[in-house]
């Protein structure tokens, strides 16, 4: 009995455009996980202070500060639902049982749909924190980064849903 071959094997082009961004997707959500996200700077003259956050270490400052719940959110959408994005969008055009398309696209359409949600809390907390002069924030190289692994990620299952899409009605 010959096996059926993969998406990739069958959408060759859209397949390039794929690791393009699902590579692309997970060097600038690396790095976006890593890099300064934001510094707030608090106080007047010579009493000021500053902070630098990035995402990971936005977690680890919240759960030290006994804020575990808001750092677990954090974790599972930020990191968790990202992650598990980029495995199932790859495996998905890696596998050559089609009986599961469809359940990874409906999958991977449900963790796109919180994927800004992690982009959403950290404009929140930027309008929160933001109180007259004694505090400012500085939105910092990270949060770009991680903005267009999300965007990148919104593409990669664009375009899967679209070959997938295309295979289902027989195109």
């Amino acid at each position: 009995m010959q096996s059926s071959p993969s998406q990739a094997q069958t959408h060759p082009d859209a397949w390039e455009l794929f690791k393009f961004l699902t590579l692309f997707q997970s060097v600038t959500f690396v790095v976006g996980l890593f890099a300064p996200m934001m510094t707030l700077h608090k106080g007047v003259w010579i009493f000021k202070e500053e902070s630098t956050y990035s995402v990971l270490g936005g977690i680890k400052d919240l759960s030290a500060s006994g804020n575990t719940w808001i750092a677990v959110l954090i974790f599972v959408f930020s990191i968790v639902f990202p992650f598990l994005k980029i495995v199932l969008l790859s495996w998905s055009w890696l596998t050559k049982m089609h009986s599961h398309f469809r359940r990874v696209v409906a999958v991977v359409g449900v963790l796109g749909k919180w994927s800004m949600l992690d982009v959403f809390v950290v404009a929140l907390l930027v309008c929160l924190v933001k109180v007259g002069e004694l505090v400012t924030v500085e939105i910092r190289w990270g949060l770009f980064s991680f903005c267009i692994s999300v965007l990148l990620g919104l593409c990669a299952s664009w375009l899967t849903s679209r070959v997938f899409g295309g295979w289902r009605s027989g195109h």
